[in-house]
């Protein structure tokens, strides 16, 4: 059986095909925890930027901690208020312009 030059990762792991669309040779891939197939320079940036992100994913059942503390943008509500909703605005806005 000949070889296909371009697969799918599956394909370049099982050495049924020697590249991946975007070049990837099965040297350049590994597996992951979940049996994914990745490519190695992601994995390696992933793991290098995990301990930057570990402050993010912080319980969010301690008072204060919860998987958004930390990041601009994303302040806690008070108790008893209520988001707005922005749909009757965006729907008002788009009947404007109808014909």
């Amino acid at each position: 059986m000949k070889k296909k030059i371009i697969g799918t990762r599956r394909e370049v792991w099982d050495r049924e095909a020697e590249k991946t669309a975007g070049g990837l040779k099965r040297e350049d891939l590994t597996l992951n925890k979940q049996k994914k197939i990745v490519s190695k320079r992601k994995q390696k940036a992933a793991i290098e930027n995990w301990d930057e992100l570990r402050h993010c994913m912080a319980s969010p059942f301690k008072k204060g901690g919860g998987r958004r503390s930390g990041i601009p943008g994303t302040a806690k509500e008070k108790p008893g208020s209520r988001v707005k909703s922005r749909s009757r605005s965006k729907s008002r806005s788009r009947s404007r312009y109808r014909k």
